[in-house]
């Protein structure tokens, strides 16, 4: 959990700079990787595999976005 937390405050100094769509996308990417991380908490194992293939996806065609790819 703890590197979990720290990844996103990386991801928000690193994106911190840039502009609006990148903070607001990068913020959507974190809010669905927190909510697949929470139902694999709860044990909806299935729901947060779909989530983080869709995630998995979607990061992959962006280079912008490899610290959290790697974790997805």
């Amino acid at each position: 959990m703890k590197n979990l937390l720290l990844l996103l405050v990386l991801l928000f100094v690193l994106f911190g700079c840039n502009d609006n769509r990148k903070q607001e996308e990068t913020l959507q990417f974190n809010q669905q990787f927190d909510e697949a991380i929470e139902l694999m908490n709860q044990n909806e194992f299935q729901s947060a595999k779909g989530i983080l293939t869709e995630l998995e996806e979607t990061l992959s065609s962006s280079k912008e976005h490899n610290d959290l790819l790697k974790n997805v």
